[in-house]
């Protein structure tokens, strides 16, 4: 995944509305849609973490493995900031949910947790590259996507497809601008 400004902006652009709805204050809200999208870079699979590796030639488990223990520490910290601060502001609170209501919500939700699963699990075990757990990541969310959620049609397939063609040509494009840059500069000293 990894929370590029793009697609920061398009969490923002839904989730800070029903923030302000639910009667937080709109810098509040903005605060942590920002401060929450630097966990992209740091938590597998990432990205950025992709690209650094693809442009460093280091190596994207090693990576990936080294973003786990900081990723969860920002997102602990960043949680206990963001409660500590909706506390001393009274902001508005959910109200407790019962096990059976926390269950069905888990049960509902494990097909895509379970993705990061299949991602981490196949690198680490050794099972598949990191390249290769890109493409299996990809059916598998295709798969879920299409027919456990039911989120997409077949209709909507293509546009999807073109979609992250277009995205992936635009990161394409930045890594290679990268390696050529890096290659003019140590070439020319």
């Amino acid at each position: 995944s990894g929370s590029s400004p793009a697609t920061v902006v398009a969490i923002g652009s839904i989730l800070l509305p029903a923030m302000v709805r639910a009667g937080y204050p709109k810098k509040f809200g903005v605060g942590v849609i920002a401060s929450s999208g630097g966990l992209g870079i740091l938590i597998p699979p990432s990205i950025v973490m992709v690209m650094y590796a693809v442009s460093t030639n280091s190596s994207i488990g090693a990576l990936f493995m080294a973003g786990v223990i900081p990723g969860l520490m920002l997102a602990l910290f960043l949680g206990f900031t963001t409660w500590y601060e909706a506390k001393k502001g009274n902001y508005p609170r959910e109200q407790p949910r019962s096990w059976a209501e926390r269950w069905d919500a888990f049960r509902k939700a494990i097909w895509g947790l379970l993705l990061i699963v299949v991602v981490m699990g196949g690198i680490y075990s050794g099972l598949f590259t990191p390249t290769e757990a890109a493409a299996m990541s990809a059916v598998y969310a295709f798969f879920i996507a299409v027919f456990v959620y039911k989120d997409i049609g077949m209709k909507d397939v293509p546009k999807v497809l073109l979609n992250s063609a277009n995205m992936s040509a635009m990161l394409l494009y930045i890594i290679t601008n990268a390696v050529l840059f890096s290659f003019i500069l140590t070439n020319e000293q």
